[in-house]
């Protein structure tokens, strides 16, 4: 079968993708979201406003290097990977 993706939106404004290949699925949460923003989140000069990962603090270290361009605008389209931390 080929793979297949689909993107739902959350309540907080986060997207959640789906991705099936076969009996593979992956499942991504948007970085950004009405509660997660950059400047709540990263911690640039000091520590952070928001734990908006909670004990995830690889999910933001990802999410503050990938989710902003080089002159500091937020890129919506980058996702952190959720799947190893679903329980069955």
């Amino acid at each position: 079968s080929e793979p297949r993706e689909e993107v739902i939106q959350g309540v907080g404004g986060e997207n959640y993708r789906l991705w099936r290949n076969g009996s593979v699925l992956q499942v991504d949460v948007s970085c950004w979201s009405f509660e997660r923003h950059p400047e709540w989140c990263c911690p640039w000069d000091g520590p952070p406003r928001r734990k908006c990962w909670g004990k995830a603090d690889h999910l933001r270290d990802h999410c503050c290097k990938a989710g902003m361009s080089p002159d500091g605008n937020y890129l919506y389209n980058v996702y952190a990977r959720l799947t190893p931390y679903l329980a069955p």
